[in-house]
């Protein structure tokens, strides 16, 4: 019971001292030390005030001014974010699009570089056998069936072996002109596999909301460089304005310093070692 009414006599005293040191606070705002009795009178009471509501009404005005180019930078932040997003959509569309026709070119490059390949052995085996059975300065004279067929499959072998290194070419241009086309869609690319690593994060979702907060964040920090969130003094510049607003049309007291200080703790914490 002693403890309970030692601690409510240290809450009243505590509560005495507050309201001690806000009575101390508002006095200072309307004591003059010129005067013999040390108060304000009427009229420098009135023109404080008048002074007072003037600096609160330009103070809001810089405050509104602050929070108009907020809200251009939301605005602008929002379309960057729309405009990001529609471009990634589109490049997956487009990668989409274009991959499965570089990978058949690349399928049929792949199939005709093998037909030149095994044309080329045929041939090279073929003369070698040419060159192996009748390879001799005196071998090379003497008239053998076997011989004019193989000279005639070496022929055949040759001819096919220029279709084939034709065709590879052909199929080679075309897997270049597939690979240049889906580039274009993603220059940071250099090959195919990369080219196929961006189309899987733009299918993620999860992957593609961190490209799309990547890119967005890049290209807000090139468009508002430094600006991106309100400072702190603003912001606490709009906490004094609005209690001095609320003050001023209840009783016409002024914003004091130790609501100053405390303001500017919220808005400035102090540096912790």
């Amino acid at each position: 019971m002693r403890a309970r009414q030692r601690e409510a006599a240290e809450q009243a005293e505590v509560a005495k001292m507050a309201t001690t040191v806000f009575a101390a606070v508002m006095l200072e705002q309307v004591t003059d030390p010129r005067r013999p009795h040390g108060l304000l009178g009427d009229e420098q009471l009135q023109a404080r005030i008048a002074a007072a509501a003037t600096q609160t009404t330009a103070l809001a005005k810089v405050v509104e001014v602050e929070r108009r180019r907020e809200r251009q930078q939301a605005e602008q932040v929002t379309a960057v974010r729309a405009q990001v997003h529609t471009e990634l959509a589109g490049e997956r569309d487009q990668l989409t699009a274009a991959l499965p026709a570089l990978d058949s070119a690349a399928h049929r490059h792949d199939a005709a570089q093998d037909r030149l390949e095994a044309a080329q052995r045929k041939v090279t085996g073929l003369e070698a056998t040419l060159h192996e059975r009748y390879g001799g300065r005196i071998r090379s004279w003497l008239p053998s069936p076997e011989r004019s067929r193989l000279t005639e499959q070496l022929q055949q072998a040759k001819e096919k072996l220029t279709g084939a290194a034709r065709r590879a070419e052909t199929a080679g241009r075309a897997e270049q002109a597939a690979l240049h086309q889906a580039l274009e869609v993603f220059p940071a690319a250099t090959t195919p596999a990369e080219l196929h690593q961006r189309l899987r994060v733009l299918d993620n979702p999860r992957t593609f909301a961190a490209a799309l907060g990547k890119e967005s964040a890049a290209r807000l920090e090139t468009a508002l460089p430094g600006e991106q969130r309100t400072t702190p003094f603003v912001a606490a510049l709009a906490e004094v304005v609005e209690l001095q607003t609320i003050k001023q049309a209840g009783h016409g007291d002024f914003v004091v310093l130790h609501e100053w200080a405390q303001i500017l703790d919220r808005h400035f914490p102090p540096a912790r070692p």
